[in-house]
């Protein structure tokens, strides 16, 4: 009679907290695709660049300043979601959202910039990076706190939202807005901000009692609180935080230099098909990749999503069904991390082959993505879930930050050889052709000095260096294979940390 009384109460509890958890769900998921705008950067940072008259290296760390904002607001904004829940994180993030673009869309259309639109436009960033990751967290830790049991699809939806953010708003903008920039900027300013506050009313948290009681028998971790300096003593966790800040910075760099490449492939071809004597430098200041730029993007934000549903759902496939660590999904995401590297540097020359490395991109950059909550909640407990994701999260920001820089300087370094070698040519009247250059009245050259007309061979060099970290992010993702399966690892002592 006890056991019917109880069965009774659960089925009253799941039947009262459904509604409200799958209303809850669709908020994450709208609340993931308002979250995720920074990964139109590429679509507008060029053009960006080019009306603050930024040199390519900031053109390019622009793109990471957002996601410093985002990554190292992590550890905050998961401690904030873990004590408050996420209704106020998503209401103070649509205001950050809001400020944010405000700054970038007033700079943008400033007819007197000064020297500091730099350090400005950098704050505007932030604060959609900030904002960026308060909504997204709330979202994730809702999602896994009301579907404990299937929490690799359920978390699924927030991510996969996320991923399919850039695509979703770049679509809407080249038909409400295409080829202007910056009714794109103030439709971002306000579209986000407002499906966030929509949605902060709608999401909650309602776990029952019996899916938290099957978890806990489920989960392979025990739920042992980690302090944040025992998670870095501990070898699994160094482990874990490398890999993740080597993919997700090999990704970064890609998602946030792809308007460059475009471009600078775009100019490259032209170059091949024509002459000195023909040679328009005019031509090449205005050459327009708004077109291609908006594919990329919808192409990587494609695959993001995609990936990040296939990691959420094949990961809880692999853990429940085939009774295996959802880590074995890291070995294709390494996998696939290196052999678009290989593309980019030994086969991709043209703006036709870009589609196979953006989609290559983000479907390794969505998977990653897709499973990391969950490795993190399954290797280092659910209780403090936001706050270990947010430390994971901080993982991209020194290796992201990097590799932005190194591509932004070995396309800046090849900049600079050409303007010395063009400047040598301006000045030049020995060779048939030359005098296009070397005319005194003649003031083309001015017009595209801080343009790359290289081709490939601008940006070539940066992918070699990402094919040898790919490789060695191979060897650590075999380091952290676990030997045998679920069960054997659940008989394992829990370790304890201390700070």
């Amino acid at each position: 009679m006890p056991e019917q009384t109880a069965s009774t109460v659960v089925s009253a509890i799941e039947s009262s907290y459904g509604l409200v958890r799958s209303l809850s769900l669709l908020s994450c998921f709208f609340i993931g695709l308002a979250s995720g705008t920074l990964y139109l950067y590429s679509t507008f940072g060029p053009q960006l660049g080019q009306r603050l008259h930024l040199t390519t290296q900031q053109t390019s760390l622009l793109g990471m300043i957002g996601n410093l904002g985002m990554s190292l607001s992590g550890p905050l904004t998961g401690a904030v979601v873990d004590r408050h829940g996420p209704k106020l994180p998503v209401l103070v993030s649509s205001i950050l959202l809001f400020m944010g673009y405000r700054i970038v869309i007033g700079l943008y259309e400033s007819e007197h910039l000064g020297n500091n639109c730099f350090g400005l436009v950098s704050i505007g960033l932030a604060l959609i990076g900030v904002g960026s990751n308060l909504g997204f967290a709330s979202a994730v830790r809702c999602a896994a706190t009301n579907f404990p049991k299937r929490m690799g699809a359920a978390t699924a939806v927030p991510l996969a939202a996320f991923g399919l953010s850039a695509l979703f708003f770049s679509a809407w903008a080249s038909i409400v807005y295409p080829g202007n920039t910056t009714g794109f900027l103030r439709m971002l300013s306000w579209a986000p901000a407002g499906a966030l506050v929509i949605c902060a009313l709608a999401i909650n948290t309602k776990p029952t009692e019996i899916e938290l009681k099957d978890e806990k028998n489920d989960v392979v971790a025990d739920d042992t609180e980690f302090t944040i300096m025992g998670l870095f003593r501990d070898s699994n966790f160094k482990s874990y935080f490398i890999i993740m800040g080597l993919l997700a910075g090999i990704g970064q760099m890609y998602i946030y230099s792809c308007g460059i490449i475009i471009r600078s492939l775009a100019i490259g071809e032209y170059i091949e098909k024509t002459t000195w004597q023909s040679f328009d430098p005019k031509f090449v200041a205005t050459i327009d990749t708004t077109a291609s730029q908006s594919l990329q993007v919808g192409l990587i934000s494609l695959f993001s999503f995609a990936g990040r549903v296939f990691g959420g759902i094949f990961g809880d496939y692999v853990t429940l069904t085939l009774q295996h660590s959802r880590t074995w999904l890291l070995v294709i995401v390494a996998g696939l991390c290196c052999l678009t590297q290989i593309l980019a540097v030994f086969v991709v020359n043209s703006l036709q082959g870009m589609s196979v490395l953006s989609a290559l991109s983000g479907l390794f950059y969505g998977i990653c993505f897709g499973t990391y909550p969950t490795l993190v909640s399954d290797n280092f407990g659910a209780k403090h879930f936001s706050k270990n994701w947010g430390l994971i999260s901080l993982s991209p920001v020194p290796f992201g930050y990097f590799l932005n820089w190194l591509f932004g300087f070995i396309l800046d370094g090849k900049i600079i050889l050409q303007r010395q070698f063009l400047s040598s040519l301006r000045y030049s009247s020995t060779e048939e052709g030359a005098m296009a250059w070397g005319d005194s009245d003649n003031d083309n050259y001015d017009e595209f000095s801080d343009i790359c007309l290289l081709g490939k061979n601008c940006y070539k060099n940066a992918f070699v260096y990402t094919l040898v970290i790919s490789l060695f992010i191979i060897y650590k993702v075999l380091q952290v294979l676990p030997r045998g399966n679920i069960s054997s690892l659940r008989v394992k002592t829990p370790r304890k940390h201390q700070s």
